[in-house]
């Protein structure tokens, strides 16, 4: 495949996704999921305000897990990510997980983003990545409007001092 990086690399695990799933099938669970179905996530929501955003979500074991490891991914709507994490790099993966289980995760983070429309991924997988439990391209949007606007791609809080030298 051609074209957006993030879409080419998707398409690329995709790939790995039928070696590692034995004889599951890989399932569109709908145009904007893909994965093996083992982890859904629901109930994504987005709270903004002018100095936090918090991303929260759902997520239910359909099967028992070994591994698993949740992250998010904020892009622009250009299709650049932007910021994101997972809870392997924040060092909280759920080991043995049973079918059934449900979690319940919050992302804090700064409102650092500049003025803009913002999409939400939401994914779900294993400790290297595979399988891919769930990958949810635009779970949630978002609008951030600041009051003062830089042009830059991010807008944290900046505190000013300044005064006449004599």
């Amino acid at each position: 495949e051609i074209g957006d990086v993030d879409k080419v690399s998707q398409s690329y695990t995709k790939l790995f996704m039928n070696e590692i799933i034995d004889d599951n099938e890989t399932v569109d669970i709908d145009s904007e999921k893909w994965g093996d179905g083992s982890a859904t996530y629901t109930n994504p929501k987005v709270d903004i305000n002018e100095s936090l955003i918090t991303v929260k979500a759902t997520v239910k074991a359909r099967t028992d897990i070994d591994d698993l490891v949740l992250g998010f991914t904020v892009s622009a709507l250009d299709g650049d990510d932007v910021m994101g994490t997972n809870t392997r790099i924040k060092d909280k993966i759920i080991r043995n997980v049973l079918k059934g289980e449900q979690y319940e995760i919050q992302w804090k983070f700064p409102n650092i983003l500049e003025d803009g429309k913002y999409s939400v991924a939401l994914t779900a997988h294993g400790t290297s990545g595979l399988p891919v439990y769930e990958w949810w391209n635009h779970a949630v949007a978002m609008k951030i409007r600041k009051y003062e606007k830089t042009g830059y791609q991010v807008n944290p809080e900046i505190k000013l001092s300044l005064s006449k030298v004599k």
